[in-house]
């Protein structure tokens, strides 16, 4: 719930942050990937800065313990650009995400999951277009729509898989939980859209 989560987030200790917020059912006419986009345009007043790091967190989920973002941020300082996993239900089982080493994310089984993190320089760069299905915001597949585009654009040496826990997911709060056959072929369009979208060019700096 919101509460834990923001709990869970202000506990955070030794690495500075900036957390916005958005509370989904005050803006039920707003998604949540056009949320991401515009509050993550946003940052810092409108002043974004290539290299600063981005973290997606869920407000049903949790960070796991107080020290999740000083990991995170130890394989940025040492490099990285990307970095995904791991994370794990509420009830303790183990979520999907696994060392990638593949290029072509787009068309293998999805690994790239939380907690996802990516430098804002990566993010600037995909085409709004790509966020988009039929000129509406995507309702699913927001976590590949997001990804891949900067998977693709960062070189393989500045990729990282955190292999220690630092997310935990709320199943029982989330859309595959109480998703209908119609909302699951609907996920399944955008899941089929993202995946054949043009690949990302690899760029050399952010």
């Amino acid at each position: 719930n919101r509460e834990k989560c923001m709990a869970s987030v202000a506990g955070q200790r030794g690495v500075e942050f900036e957390h916005i917020y958005i509370e989904a059912s005050e803006r039920p006419e707003r998604l949540k990937v056009q949320n991401w986009y515009e509050s993550i345009s946003a940052h810092r007043g409108g002043r974004p800065i290539a290299t600063d790091v981005v973290c997606l967190l869920d407000g049903d989920d949790h960070l796991p313990h107080f020290d999740v973002l000083a990991r995170v941020q130890r394989e940025h300082d040492a490099g990285a650009w990307v970095t995904y996993g791991s994370y794990e239900q509420a009830d303790g089982r183990s979520g999907c995400c696994a060392s990638v080493d593949d290029d072509d994310v787009r068309t293998t089984h999805w690994r790239l999951s939380h907690l996802k993190t990516f430098r804002m320089g990566l993010f600037q760069r995909i085409d709004v277009g790509h966020l988009k299905r039929d000129g509406r915001w995507l309702a699913h597949a927001t976590d590949l729509a997001v990804m891949f585009p900067v998977w693709e654009q960062c070189p393989p040496e500045r990729r990282r898989f955190i292999s220690d826990i630092t997310y935990v997911y709320d199943l029982a709060a989330s859309f595959e939980w109480s998703a209908t056959p119609y909302d699951l072929q609907h996920e399944a369009e955008d899941v089929a859209y993202v995946r054949g979208l043009p690949r990302y060019e690899r760029v050399a700096a952010l």
